[in-house]
């Protein structure tokens, strides 16, 4: 590559690097197993808005570690057996 094609190319690239706007953090709706009260909150680096169901329908909204996102475990309790399915999705609140 010439150098003056080489500086244009540089220049460019910065250019389309400064003008990136940050990204916003995700907000998503949170509430414990039940879901009596919801609040919202924001997910740090790595996680997504997730939806966990688990045993009798109790449903858990919050952020989770996108690692786990679309897993089901299989749990037991006093013998029972069920299953907790986590949920994800990426967009502000998709978690409702």
């Amino acid at each position: 590559m010439k150098r003056p094609t080489l500086l244009a190319f540089s220049a460019l690239l910065a250019v389309c690097v400064v003008a990136q706007p940050p990204q916003e953090p995700l907000r998503c709706y949170e509430c414990s197993f039940g879901c009596i009260k919801r609040d919202t909150t924001t997910c740090k680096a790595g996680e997504m808005c997730s939806t966990t169901t688990g045993a009798a329908n109790f449903i858990k909204r919050g952020c989770l570690a996108q690692n786990l996102c679309n897993l089901v475990e299989e749990k037991t309790v006093m013998w029972i057996p069920y299953k907790i399915k986590y949920s994800c999705c990426s967009t502000p609140l998709c978690n409702n």
